[in-house]
Formats: structure tokens, sequence, C-alpha cells
């Protein structure tokens, strides 16, 4: 957890927890049966559950089952694919957008209707997210309603059916998502466009031109090739780990037919985009080559993240107080701008740099204000004891909020155990950061910030500079 997926405020990943489908034929029964739900579940003693330690299980197929009984009265359940954007083959490009609003759809068992009635009966709320690796589905209920809830995300999961007139209605929410993305959102995408080659430059959003192309079988061809065992992990908070690996081996994945897992070679080459939109704002990153969740840097990488700055921490506030954020302060003159530091790390790579916005008339000051203040960490004495020191404290609280999210908490466990076989509690990963030390940061900061660069703007650029300017 932690160090091996991006923080929940730079992750590159669509976290917009849409509810069920509303379904007007319902009234309001989702609201009656949610309460009605909590009533009963609020007369049990939460003292009678015994807390256990993380658990993790290898089945027989390979399924990766990890749990954590931590006691709630609210659990959830989740199962997450590796079957993000970056192995969208060509042709596939967006389909995991598709899967991401799919949910409500008609399966071999049961009506899209039902599916719906069903999570509304029983007070669940059942969700999917997604990022460049991993499509992550969760359901949330009552202790004794949990079980109903995990029933209805199988079943959604193994056997959709993905009728034409369903997939239809995914694509009108496809559209809606693509029409509303932020210029935030879209500078993302160009800058893993530009600094990768392979499945990681794919966009974790579905291009307008594909959007009418995405059919039922190229739902089910996909989803036939990535969702297998070895690459599926069945994860729980508030429930108890012998129940977990119980439902887990009642779980068929992939239903014993055909279709070979196609992985798609990725490589850092950095490079520059620039998309000139106009307006009264620009938009840019400046990164290079990060390290990945498994790299032995990469606590130092999430310290120096924080040593450089993460923006405001108080709402409405300036946010000048970080390091970058000073510098640019002071090049600029005034606080009309946001700059943070940016960390973002994968299973086999990441991106390390900064973030900014600003009005277009200063973003050459402030990118090559934010530019130098990250050149000049690389000199010799240039981070202090105490600047580590205070970067890990924000570290240590950054994470201990992160994971008071329970959504959070189980999507890091599922990426973890995927991909180290492990789930480490937040106290061991505060052990982690007190571990690194000031020479451990400069030396990540020089084998990073020394890096390929990539660059990628967007907005109004005629006073952005060049890569070559900069550099």
């Amino acid at each position: 957890m932690g160090f091996f997926a991006p923080t929940e405020r730079n992750k590159p990943v669509n976290d917009r927890r849409r509810p069920p489908y509303y379904d007007p034929t319902l009234g309001h029964g989702r609201l009656f049966s949610s309460v009605q739900a909590a009533e009963q579940v609020s007369t049990q003693d939460a003292t009678k559950f015994e807390k256990e330690p993380p658990k993790v299980t290898k089945l027989d197929n390979q399924l990766t089952v990890a749990s954590i009984e931590n006691a709630s009265l609210i659990s959830r359940v989740g199962i997450a694919v590796k079957a993000g954007a970056r192995f969208e083959h060509a042709g596939y490009n967006g389909i995991t957008h598709f899967f991401r609003n799919a949910l409500a759809v008609t399966t071999a068992t049961t009506h899209c209707v039902s599916v719906v009635r069903e999570l509304q009966k029983y007070g669940c709320n059942l969700s999917c997210t997604s990022n460049r690796e991993y499509i992550f589905y969760q359901v949330e209920g009552t202790r004794d309603t949990i079980e109903r809830g995990v029933d209805m995300m199988t079943t959604v999961l193994s056997e959709p059916l993905y009728y034409k007139h369903e997939i239809a209605g995914v694509a009108n929410l496809v559209n809606l998502d693509v029409q509303s993305l932020s210029p935030e959102a879209m500078v993302m995408e160009d800058l893993h466009a530009t600094a990768f080659t392979g499945g990681m430059a794919n966009s974790i959003y579905c291009p307008q031109h594909q959007i009418s192309n995405i059919n039922a079988d190229m739902m089910h061809a996909y989803r036939l090739s990535l969702f297998k065992e070895p690459r599926m992990a069945f994860v729980g908070l508030g429930v108890n780990s012998d129940f977990l690996v119980e439902r887990a081996k009642q779980y068929p994945a992939s239903l014993g037919l055909l279709g070979t897992p196609k992985e798609i070679p990725s490589k850092y080459v950095g490079g520059e985009s620039r998309v000139q939109t106009g307006g009264d704002l620009a938009y840019a990153f400046l990164v290079t080559e990060g390290p990945s969740m498994t790299s032995k840097d990469a606590a130092a990488a999430a310290v120096l993240q924080y040593v450089m700055g993460m923006g405001s921490v108080v709402k409405y506030s300036p946010g000048i107080v970080s390091r970058l954020g000073k510098a640019v302060n002071t090049a600029v003159g005034n606080d009309n701008f946001a700059v943070s530091a940016v960390n973002l790390p994968y299973s086999d790579t990441g991106l390390f740099g900064f973030s900014v916005t600003g009005n277009a008339s200063d973003i050459g000051t402030i990118v090559k204000a934010a530019a130098a203040e990250f050149a000049s960490v690389t000199k010799a004495g240039a981070i202090s004891d105490e600047a580590v020191n205070n970067a890990k404290n924000r570290l240590k609280s950054a994470l201990h909020m992160e994971y008071d999210d329970t959504a959070n908490l189980i999507n890091s466990m599922a990426v973890e155990s995927l991909t180290t076989g492990n789930v480490t509690e937040v106290a061991a990963l505060s052990q982690i950061v007190d571990s690194v030390s000031t020479a451990d940061v400069v030396n990540v900061a020089k084998k990073t910030i020394n890096g390929k660069p990539t660059l990628a703007s967007r907005g109004n650029l005629s006073w952005m500079p060049r890569l070559v300017d900069l550099m």
C-alpha cells in the first residue's frame, strides 16, 4: 500500500464512484432498504468480531485472496483485475472505459433491472474504477447483506451478456464522460501518450472516434482473454478471511474458456506534447522516468515528492508554503497559480516531476521557476535533514488519512497482493518512511531529475516555453 500505487491526489484514475443506475419504477426503495439494513445491523455488537491482521492466500488456480478483518459493521469486498488501459491492443482502445460504466447489464441469470433491484433491496453499493493497469470492482454493504452484494458483483463479472441496446446506453455514458473531461485530465493523458510507447501510452478514456466502434463481441473477447485467475485478486475489508477464501473458490473467473492475455511492451521515451486550445489558462507537466512500485527507491521518491511540495493542504489557501510554491511565487510575484510535485509509480516504471496551472501570460515564468527549483535539489547540501524529516511527517500523515477511506485501502491491498504477494499495514509503511535517510532522498533526486524529460502542455500556449528552452 502507499508507495505501491499513485496517491489519491495525483493517480491517473477515473475515480468517480458512480452509484447504481436509478430505476424510477423502484421509487425510494434503496433509501428505505439501506436504512432498514442499517437498523438491523446496528443492533449487532462490534466487539464480537475479532480483528485479524492482513492475510494473503494463493488458491490452486492462482487467484490471490487478501483480507483484513477490522471488526467494522460495514464490509467492503472487491475484485481487481490486471486488465487496465495498458492492455488494450490495437482496435480496442477505450474499452476499459466501457467496463467502468457497464455495471447494470443483463447477465446469464439476472436481468439488468434485477441487478439494480437486488442491490437496492439489500442496501449495497456496487462500483467500478480503473487506471492504466487495473480494473477495480467493489461492493459495500452491512455484515448481514455483503454476501448478497458479493453474489451480484461476481455475477456481473463472470456472466455478462452485453446486449446491443445496453452497450448503446453505456456508450452514451462514456460519451458524457469524454465530453466533460477537465483540462487537467486531458493533459494527464497527453503526458502518458508522450512519455511512453506501447501500452502505457494508452488513455484511460475512450477516444471520441472509438466510442461507436466498441461492441459486445469486443467486450467479451477482452474479458475472456484478461479476466483470468492469475491476474485477479479477491480482497475484503471487514470480512473473515475464511469466508472470503470460500467465496473466492466459488467464483468462476475465466470459466475455462479460450483466450490468451496479451502483454504490450512499454518503454519510457520522453518528448514534448503541445495542444493549443486557447483560453486564459495553461496547464503543463514536466517529468522524467521515476521509480516503479517495487523499486528500492519507491519510498525515497515518495518522501522527495513531499520535500518539493504537494500544493495547498488547506482548502482555499494560496499553497505557496511548499518549496516549489515559494520558488514560483518569488518569480511570478503573485499567487495566481497551482504547482505540485508529481509521483506516479507503476508496476514496471514510473513518472516523477511536477505539474503547474496558471495564467497563460505567466506560464513561462512559472514553468521555468519550477524547473529551476527541481534542478537545484540535485546539488550538494540542497536537501536538509530538517526538510526530509518534515516531509516524512507529512507523508505519514497523508498515508493515514488516505487509508481512512476504505475504497483506497482495498484498492491498494489488491495491487500490492498481486504485485508482491503481501499486504503491508499503515503502521509498517510508517516505519518504512522513517527508515528513509537524507542520502536516500538525495540519491533518488539525482537519478530522476537528471533523466530524460517529458513536457506535456495544453491551453493557451502563447507564452509556454518549449522543452529545449527549459533543459
